[in-house]
């Protein structure tokens, strides 16, 4: 199968138009039941419960939260990146950055010269070449700058 095309059978046996857990009014069958009301049980289990206010805590509570944003911001603090370790990540990427540049601008000319060679040898031959009775060309004048027969 090429990715180009999209291909559906559906279900084998079921009807064009027929849903296969709700009948004809829009209520669900016993197996429909079953099935969504199922998920919404799953649902129901991962959500998780309300947040207290602040001033419904207990001091439990409270000295627990505390100390967890204390110790997200001690770990925080810990993992960041030190400005060394910026400055050099910033010079590198300039470094870089420069470095590629320089090898595209390099390439570029070379590739632009080529052709340029290759035109004015194709153009040479077409008008200055030797030619026979029918016009075709016999002897190449210009090939990488050297004489060809």
């Amino acid at each position: 199968m090429d990715n180009n095309s999209l291909k559906h059978y559906g279900i084998l046996g079921m009807k064009w138009g027929i849903r296969r857990f709700q009948n004809k009014d829009g209520t669900r069958t016993p197996a429909g039941k079953k099935r969504y009301d199922d998920a919404d049980i799953q649902k129901t289990k991962t959500e998780q419960p309300k947040k207290k206010k602040i001033s419904e805590l207990s001091d439990d509570e409270l000295r627990q939260r505390i100390q967890r944003l204390e110790m997200e911001k001690r770990l925080k603090d810990l993992t960041k990146d030190s400005e060394t370790v910026k400055k050099g990540k910033i010079f590198t990427q300039d470094f870089l950055t420069q470095a590629g540049k320089k090898i595209i601008v390099d390439n570029a000319v070379d590739v632009v010269s080529q052709m340029a060679k290759h035109f004015m040898a194709t153009a040479g031959n077409n008008y200055i070449g030797d030619r026979n009775e029918k016009g075709e060309i016999i002897e190449r004048v210009f090939a990488n700058n050297k004489k060809k027969t």
